[in-house]
C-alpha cells in the first residue's frame, strides 16, 4: 500500500507540475492581450499586397455597415448554418465543435480545422493573424469570451457580417451583395444569400464567376444546411436549389478586384492553405507593374463583346508583370503557339535539329492524317528557323513523327502540362482539355 500511496502521490505532483506550469505559460501568453472594441468594426485586410515597385494594392474597398435588422433572417440562417449552426446556445466557443476539428486534425495528421465558432472568426478577423499556433488559439479564446460577455448575439452577428471577406475585394455583405448581384442587402433572396455564405470557406476558390460549378455546388450545400437545421421549409429549399446563379457580372467585375483575389488565390496555391483568413497578417510582394496593368487593353480597345484574358510576361525572366481577366483561369487549346516548347524544343533537347537543320515542307500523308499549311502553300526544304518563324504545320507534325508522340507527353508533362491525346494532331496544339493562359506563358 505504501509503494501505491508513493506512487499516487509522484504522479500527482507530476500533474501538478505540469498544470501550474501550462497556466503560466498561458498566464504569461495572455496577460498582455487587451480586448479593444474599437476592432469590432474595423475591416481587416487579409494581407498586404505590393507591385513591384513596392507601392502598396490598395485591398480594400469602402464598404457602407449595414445593421442586422435590414439583413433578411433567411441570409443570417444561412451563414449560421454553413458556419456555426450552435451560434446561438454556446458562450463564443463551441466545445463539440473543436472537438470534432481535433479529431480530424489527427486523423489528418496536420492542423486542418480549427473548430472556430462566428464569435471566433470575428475576433480572428479583426484582432490577430492567420497563423494556425497554439499561441494565437489561446488569445483568440481570451478575445472571444470577452466579447461574448459584453455583446449580444445579435451585436456579434451584425460586426461578422460587416467585416468578413467574401472575395472580389469585397469586405462586409453590404459590399458583397452590390459586387455579386448589385443588390441592397434587405433585398436578397433565399439563394442569393446562401451563395453569400457558401463564399467563406474559400472565397477564391469559390469565386462564382470563375468557378460556377463548384460554387453552385457549395450554395446547395449551404441550403441543404438551412433545411435540416429548420431555417427554411421543404418547398423553399427545392425552388431555391433550382435557381440558376445569376451575376450582374458585367458591371461589377472590376480589373482591381480581379488583381485582389487572383494574388490571394497564387498564394493560398503556394502556401497550401485553404482560408482566405489565413492570409492575415502576410505581406505579399508581386512582380506586377502598376502602368502595364493601367495600359492593358479592353474589349472596347477591339469593339469586342465576349470574354478574355492578357497576360503580360518578361522573356528573360518569365515574371507576370500584367494580367487581366473576365472570364477567370479557363481552359483553350494553344493552337500553334504550343510547336516552340512541344516540338521544337524537345527535338533539340534530343539532338535531332539545329537552327539550320532542314526540313522538306511539301503536302504529306501520315497513314491518313494530313496537315495542311496556312492557305495551302508549301516551300520545299526549309531550315528550323525559318519552319518555326513561318508557323509550317508540315514540318512540325513530321518533328512530332520522329519524336514519338509519348516522347512528346513526357516533355510536356515536365512543363506541368498534361493532355490525354497521342496523335499527330497535337503537333498543331491539339491538345485535349486545353491549358490556361499562365500555363502557356510559363512553357
Amino acid at each position: 500500500m505504501k509503494k501505491i500511496i508513493r506512487i499516487l502521490l509522484f504522479v500527482a505532483l507530476i500533474i501538478s507540475v505540469f498544470l501550474i506550469g501550462f497556466f503560466t505559460f498561458v498566464f504569461n501568453q495572455l496577460k498582455d492581450v487587451n480586448f479593444d472594441e474599437n476592432k469590432l468594426t474595423q475591416s481587416n485586410t487579409v494581407c498586404e499586397l505590393y507591385y513591384s515597385d513596392g507601392n502598396k494594392i490598395e485591398t480594400v474597398n469602402e464598404s457602407e455597415y449595414v445593421s442586422i435588422d435590414k439583413v433578411p433572417k433567411y441570409v443570417q440562417n444561412a451563414f449560421i448554418a454553413i458556419e456555426d449552426k450552435r451560434f446561438y446556445s454556446h458562450n463564443g466557443i463551441d466545445v463539440k465543435g473543436m472537438a470534432r476539428a481535433m479529431k480530424n486534425n489527427i486523423f489528418s495528421g496536420k492542423i486542418k480545422e480549427g473548430g472556430s465558432t462566428i464569435s471566433q472568426q470575428l475576433v480572428k478577423n479583426t484582432f490577430l493573424s492567420g497563423e494556425k499556433t497554439f499561441n494565437r488559439k489561446l488569445k483568440e479564446i481570451k478575445l472571444t469570451l470577452e466579447m461574448e460577455k459584453n455583446y449580444s448575439k445579435s451585436q456579434i452577428l451584425e460586426k461578422y457580417l460587416n467585416t468578413i471577406y467574401f472575395g472580389e475585394n469585397a469586405y462586409g455583405i453590404v459590399s458583397a451583395s452590390k459586387t455579386y448581384f448589385s443588390k441592397e442587402v434587405e433585398d436578397l433572396t433565399i439563394e442569393e444569400g446562401a451563395l453569400l455564405a457558401s463564399l467563406l470557406k474559400a472565397p477564391t476558390y469559390y469565386n462564382p464567376y470563375k468557378n460556377k460549378e463548384k460554387t453552385l455546388e457549395r450554395r446547395n450545400l449551404v441550403l441543404q444546411k438551412m433545411l435540416e437545421q429548420n431555417m427554411i421549409s421543404n418547398v423553399q429549399y427545392k425552388k431555391a436549389k433550382n435557381t440558376e446563379i445569376i451575376l450582374n457580372y458585367k458591371n461589377n467585375y472590376d480589373n482591381q478586384n480581379m488583381l485582389v483575389d487572383e494574388i490571394y488565390g497564387e498564394a493560398l496555391d503556394c502556401l497550401r492553405l485553404e482560408k482566405t483568413s489565413d492570409l492575415n497578417g502576410l505581406k505579399i510582394y508581386t512582380s506586377i507593374n502598376k502602368n502595364t496593368i493601367l495600359n492593358l487593353p479592353s474589349l472596347k480597345d477591339y469593339s469586342l463583346s465576349e470574354d478574355y484574358t492578357v497576360l503580360v510576361s518578361e522573356n528573360l525572366t518569365g515574371k507576370i508583370v500584367g494580367y487581366y481577366t473576365t472570364v477567370g483561369e479557363i481552359k483553350r487549346c494553344p493552337a500553334s503557339t504550343a510547336k516552340p516548347w512541344l516540338i521544337y524544343a524537345p527535338a533539340i533537347e534530343e539532338n535531332m535539329i539545329c537552327s539550320a537543320t532542314k526540313i522538306l515542307d511539301e503536302k504529306t500523308d501520315f497513314d491518313g492524317y494530313c496537315p495542311s499549311n496556312y492557305a495551302d502553300k508549301y516551300y520545299g526544304y526549309v531550315n528550323v528557323k525559318e519552319c518555326l518563324s513561318k508557323s509550317l504545320n508540315v514540318p512540325s507534325v513530321k518533328l512530332c513523327n520522329l519524336l514519338g508522340t509519348q516522347k512528346v507527353k513526357n516533355y510536356s508533362k515536365k512543363l506541368e502540362v498534361e493532355f490525354l491525346n497521342d496523335d499527330l494532331s497535337i503537333a498543331l496544339g491539339n491538345l485535349s482539355g486545353g491549358i490556361t493562359i499562365k500555363q502557356l506563358s510559363s512553357c
